[in-house]
């Protein structure tokens, strides 16, 4: 019903108050692959109130490629971690590769991180999602090295 515009962020006048209820909302010049959370909200707006809804955050990109190890093997059927390096305390994102090394991992932002997958040997590659990227950003190609070769700490 709302549409955001020239005079700012959308508005739904039909609103009740006291009134529980949930609104959808859709953003459709979005980016490709640009992740705009659930897609809804439930609200109970108060008496004269209103509500700020952000759609989406700064982590809405979804990277793509192929990750290989040093002697240029498909890192076939794993899962890893991928770290964002400047912000330590965020929660690991989960990377899985299928038969030939593809991979895909939702909720980035632009800046380095670390994709990290154990075992015996662990392996890693520290990658760099550029400041411009938004949506969906192919990666290409990614070869992991032991960790003690790659010289970022766990």
């Amino acid at each position: 019903l709302g549409e955001s515009g020239i005079l700012g962020g959308a508005v739904d006048p039909s609103l009740t108050s006291y009134f529980e209820r949930v609104v959808s909302y859709d953003v459709p010049d979005a980016p490709t692959g640009y992740d705009l959370g659930s897609g809804n909200i439930r609200i109970k707006p108060p008496y004269r109130s209103g509500y700020l809804i952000t759609a989406g955050s700064e982590y809405s990109i979804n990277l793509t490629g192929t990750l290989f190890n040093a002697e240029h093997e498909a890192i076939s059927l794993m899962s890893g971690t991928a770290i964002e390096l400047d912000r330590l305390d965020r929660a690991p994102l989960t990377v899985f590769t299928n038969r030939a090394g593809r991979f895909a991992i939702q909720g980035m932002r632009p800046g380095r991180w670390k994709i990290e997958f154990p075992g015996a040997k662990p392996m890693v590659a520290v990658i760099e999602v550029p400041a411009k990227a938004e949506g969906l950003v192919t990666m290409g190609e990614v070869t992991l090295k032991p960790q003690d070769e790659q010289g970022v700490k766990p």
